[in-house]
């Protein structure tokens, strides 16, 4: 089987869209240089109706990005699309000023310039536009591709990794569209989101080769939850979260995604015959109440939600797409996934330090909130000039997340992976972690009054551009339901010190203010532990460019 990911193709997927019925796989890209042009574009989602969409590099989604464990990347993303936006690495950590996120525009007709080492560990990301108030817009409208990283400890292992024959992207997403063609992405009306995509393509098939075939799985949806086995339940294997591949494989029917996660699966198509066929679908009937996709999306209402239509794709299952079992390629992969994948060591609890408290807030009439009280009237959107969060770095937290009262809320936090501790329900009981919940992650689902924790190292970067966390309904998330932090290095000044080691740490502080500005990088915070007056500085404008904070908690410091 060939894999189908030729411009042509592509071409003649946007223009005959109504007829065409193969899934679409972008397109390649490999670095460590990329280029991405955000562009303007059009895409036939329904028969007979274009839309208007946008794409990177083309006409709606765009390429994956293959990329090496420890390489260097070098991204040049330009503006085409004639508003200012972003590009947002998900799942990636990077430094602050690379990462994306409301505060690194893009202007149009720009080009920005991102450089950063891969951190991460084998596994499926995605990167998609993070602009205030335009995110919901910027991504339904098609701004969204897939990023593959490798290492060596996954190509140890007898796993699928043919990208377009035994190892395919999935980018499912579920859109609003008008009889006319128009992305709906207005908060009031992107309950209609009844058009589904797998790859921007409506129910699409894939021939598959008769072995094991490897699914990297991304929920790129507004707001729904997409339950997903074969039609005919049986087994696959989930060997994959948001953060890299798992210790264990596990056998599912079903894998819930919200948006923003991603899964890797295996299906086993051995256990099929040649010429046979098989769907994947979403179990809408499955999923519980308080869930978009749910018979009932929210659980606390008595009348049926305004533009949420019943029956059709919510609350029952529905196909995604098509599988037709073809022989087998060369050298197939045949075994089922290694029981055991690769090392992955939770932090353990008893290392947190601080834990940090979020509520989530929406079904009110103050809209969509997160905050660090259970106190609503307390609570304010989100606000571009305010830090609400200020961690030291390497610091290791807790985080505690307490669901909404009406509805689940998929809560992603920027800059580092974590790990979950546990799910509880509104009576404090413990509700079992899922095979999605167990490994690394940057997306939590947070079910209607169920309290989450995770744990998790703010680790390597810090600056005071800040990071993001926010509720992954991308229209929550412009609606305000999102706060910000950012990280702080530590340095310490004791003129009192007697030893020759000076790093600027707790232990081997610095003897003079002096020194320890002359060492600090942008965003440090140096604490003064001796008494006393220390020695006057010229001119306090080295604290400005430097964006340096000086807490004296004993001593004191005068400026000339």
């Amino acid at each position: 089987m060939k894999p189908i990911y030729s411009g042509l193709l592509f071409l003649m997927m946007i223009s005959n869209a109504a007829a065409q019925s193969t899934l679409y796989i972008p397109p390649v890209l490999n670095g460590p240089i990329y280029n991405l042009n955000m562009q303007l574009g059009s895409h036939q989602f329904n028969p007979g109706k274009v839309s208007a969409t946008k794409g990177f590099n083309g006409n709606v989604l765009g390429p994956t990005l293959i990329m090496q464990k420890g390489q260097q990347v070098y991204m040049n993303v330009k503006n085409s699309i004639g508003e200012e936006t972003t590009v947002h690495w998900h799942g990636f950590h990077v430094g602050p000023e690379n990462d994306g996120g409301p505060h690194t525009v893009i202007e149009p007709n720009t080009t920005w310039t991102p450089n950063f080492p891969v951190l991460e560990r084998a596994g499926t990301y995605w990167y998609h536009p993070h602009a205030h108030l335009l995110t919901a817009k910027h991504v339904l409208q098609g701004l969204a591709g897939m990023i593959i990283v490798k290492d060596p400890q996954e190509a140890a292992l007898a796993l699928p990794r043919t990208y377009g024959v035994d190892d395919f992207p999935l980018i499912i997403q579920s859109k609003a569209i008008d009889a006319d063609g128009l992305i709906i992405f207005e908060s009031n009306q992107t309950n209609r989101d009844t058009t589904v995509t797998v790859n921007a393509s409506k129910n699409p098939l894939l021939q598959v080769p008769q072995q094991m075939v490897r699914f990297r799985i991304l929920n790129g949806s507004n707001q729904r939850v997409f339950n997903i086995g074969l039609s005919n339940n049986s087994v696959f294997y989930h060997i994959a979260t948001d953060g890299g591949l798992k210790a264990n494989r596990t056998a599912l029917t079903r894998l819930k995604l919200a948006p923003g996660e991603r899964g890797e699966i295996v299906i086993p198509f051995t256990a099929f015959s040649v010429g046979s066929n098989v769907t994947l679908r979403s179990y809408g009937n499955e999923l519980p109440n308080g869930a978009w996709g749910a018979v009932r999306p929210w659980i606390n209402n008595q009348v049926p939600l305004p533009n949420y239509p019943t029956g059709g794709i919510n609350g029952n299952a529905y196909t995604l797409m098509r599988f037709t079992v073809v022989a087998a390629t060369a050298n197939p992969v045949t075994s089922i996934p290694p029981a055991t994948l690769v090392p992955v060591v939770p932090i353990p609890e008893a290392q947190a330090t601080v834990t940090r408290s979020k509520w989530l807030f929406s079904g009110n009439q103050q809209g969509v909130r997160i905050g660090s009280s259970s106190n609503l009237a307390a609570t304010t959107p989100y606000d571009l000039g305010v830090v609400n969060d200020v961690i030291p770095l390497d610091q290791t937290e807790i985080w505690t997340i307490h669901g909404a009262h009406d509805q689940y809320h998929p809560f992603h936090i920027h800059d580092i992976q974590f790990y979950i501790l546990d799910r509880r329900d509104s009576n404090n009981n413990i509700i079992p972690l899922t095979s999605n919940d167990i490994g690394r992650k940057d997306v939590v689902y947070v079910g209607p009054k169920e309290t989450v924790r995770f744990i998790t190292k703010f680790d390597d970067f810090f600056s005071d551009i800040p990071y993001m966390y926010h509720c992954h309904i991308t229209f929550h998330e412009d609606m305000g339901m999102m706060k910000q932090f950012t990280v702080n290095r530590r340095m310490y000044v004791d003129k009192d010190y007697t030893g020759t080691t000076e790093t600027g740490s707790i232990f081997f502080p610095f003897k003079t203010l002096k020194a320890a500005l002359t060492a600090a990088d942008e965003g440090t915070t140096i604490y003064i532990l001796s008494a006393g007056l220390h020695e006057e500085i010229a001119s306090s404008s080295i604290l400005t460019s430097k964006k340096v904070t000086i807490l004296p908690t004993n001593g004191s410091v005068t400026f000339q």
